[in-house]
């Protein structure tokens, strides 16, 4: 069973005008979108099937860790204060594009620091850690001598974590919007994040 960690780039990000700004909506994995992967299991194209998250979430309900870029630091440390978790998991389910959360952010310093770099367009990511259970093939083939890369699919997944992070290795995840009475109907078009993401080099 191996251990991982996905990122996603957002595509898309908007502050609505309902309740008080500290629910965050946003997906941490999307089905059936090939994405190439360079781990230490090899250099493949890696699909998360429809159903991957099924038996956790049945398992476990909410009761997953919300934490800011896995609770590390950007150089891969252990972050005491990023250990704290920002958030407590109000939904999480998968729909027919993936898996949908929706989580309750701490009034704590560093919650607050995410929800302004998400509110302002700063933090691009969303990212999940898990295990690896089942794989089709449970083994990531060598590569084609044509170069064409394998294709792994990711059929059950036991998720830990996820959250918010400035590391994004993914494209298609998004989140989706942070509900604000505050700043009511104030938007960040999706264009304006492509934008961004391009400009750092990630699209």
């Amino acid at each position: 069973m191996t251990v991982f960690a996905r990122s996603y780039p957002l595509e898309d990000i908007h502050v609505d005008a309902s309740g008080d700004g500290r629910t965050v909506e946003a997906y941490a994995a999307v089905f059936n979108v090939p994405t190439e992967i360079r781990d230490r299991d090899g250099h493949y194209m890696e699909v998360i099937a429809p159903g991957a998250f099924d038996r956790t979430i049945a398992e476990r309900g909410t009761k997953f860790g919300v934490f800011y870029n896995h609770g590390l630091t950007l150089h891969g440390a252990s972050s005491e204060r990023g250990s704290v978790p920002i958030g407590t998991p109000v939904e999480v389910r998968a729909d027919e594009r993936g898996l949908y959360t929706r989580v309750r952010y701490h009034k704590t310093p560093l919650a607050d620091e995410v929800l302004e770099a998400i509110r302002e367009g700063s933090i691009v990511a969303y990212s999940f850690s898990g295990r690896f259970i089942r794989s089709e093939p449970s083994r990531v083939p060598r590569r084609r001598s044509d170069g064409e890369l394998p294709t792994v699919t990711r059929t059950e997944i036991r998720l830990t974590e996820f959250g918010p992070t400035p590391m994004p290795a993914y494209e298609e995840a998004s989140i989706i919007g942070v509900r604000s009475a505050i700043q009511s109907g104030r938007s960040l078009p999706a264009r304006i994040v492509r934008a961004r993401l391009r400009r750092m080099g990630v699209l």
